[in-house]
């Protein structure tokens, strides 16, 4: 968990540099506003950690900004690299730098697994639309990229709905379980109570059960909704910690505590059925 939570402090750092970048060519920002896009992220797009939107999006601001791109610019490419996340199965910023590649030196691969109609020909076709001649390698940087993403942007409007089923399968599922789990150890920043490393042990085994086949997969859904609502409410705990609202430390980890106990039970029986042999 100490690895976490300095990765995170990590990435922080890195979009602090960000933010003081755009600062510096004129745009009117802030770090609270782009911390405030995280969140947003993290409520649309719930299989990403809080950490891996974080540097994904210190990572877009340092390479969008010599694009000349508005905010809202920037914050709907970072929409477009995370609904191309959930349709190829890429990790969020190898696909902010999909995107960003695609932008500004015309590699479309990424983008063309994903499904979007791209490549230099259509994008000079858009300009030649526009009044622009001279070809793809003709066009200015600034301009190559707002055509390209003009035409993402026309595309991934109608794949965002498919993006977003994604997470109703079960490999979805697992992967938010994943996820909160992420959340939590960079929130802990060090080893926590027993709770919570029985809480690893129980994602490790739903993981493992996909060697085992739909029997044992079965068998543990029903504790995995229990184990997954856990973590939720261990996230809400120590964020009143954080912010100054829980009582203390030990009244938080009381009632996290208190969660685990409640699906004790209903774990029990599929938890057996998991590690007997197939």
């Amino acid at each position: 968990m100490a690895t976490a939570a300095i990765e995170f402090s990590r990435a922080n750092f890195q979009l602090e540099v960000g933010v003081r970048a755009l600062q510096r060519i004129g745009m009117d920002t802030t770090l609270e506003g782009w911390r405030g896009q995280i969140k947003q992220l993290r409520e649309e797009f719930k299989v990403f950690s809080t950490q891996e939107l974080t540097q994904g999006i210190a990572v877009s601001l340092l390479k969008l900004r010599e694009f000349g791109f508005t905010e809202q610019q920037i914050k709907n490419t970072q929409r477009m690299a995370a609904t191309l996340s959930l349709l190829t199965g890429k990790d969020f910023t190898e696909s902010i730098q999909g995107v960003t590649y695609a932008l500004g030196s015309g590699y479309f691969e990424a983008l063309q697994r994903a499904g979007i109609q791209i490549s230099r020909t259509i994008v000079a076709q858009e300009a030649l639309n526009r009044g622009y001649e001279g070809g793809y390698q003709s066009l200015d940087d600034n301009i190559r990229a707002q055509l390209t993403y003009d035409i993402i942007m026309r595309q991934i409007v109608p794949l965002t709905e498919d993006a977003a089923k994604v997470t109703e399968t079960l490999a979805g599922k697992v992967t938010l379980l994943g996820t909160a789990w992420e959340n939590l150890k960079t929130t802990l920043g060090k080893a926590g109570s027993p709770q919570l490393k029985l809480l690893l042990d129980y994602w490790i085994l739903l993981v493992t059960s996909f060697e085992k086949g739909t029997k044992a997969i079965f068998a543990l859904g029903a504790a995995f909704l229990g184990v997954l609502a856990a973590m939720n409410a261990a996230l809400d705990q120590f964020d009143l910690i954080l912010i100054g609202k829980a009582p203390t430390r030990e009244a938080a980890l009381k009632a996290i505590a208190d969660r685990f106990t409640q699906i004790k039970d209903s774990w029990q029986c599929p938890h057996r059925e998991a590690r007997s042999p197939a």
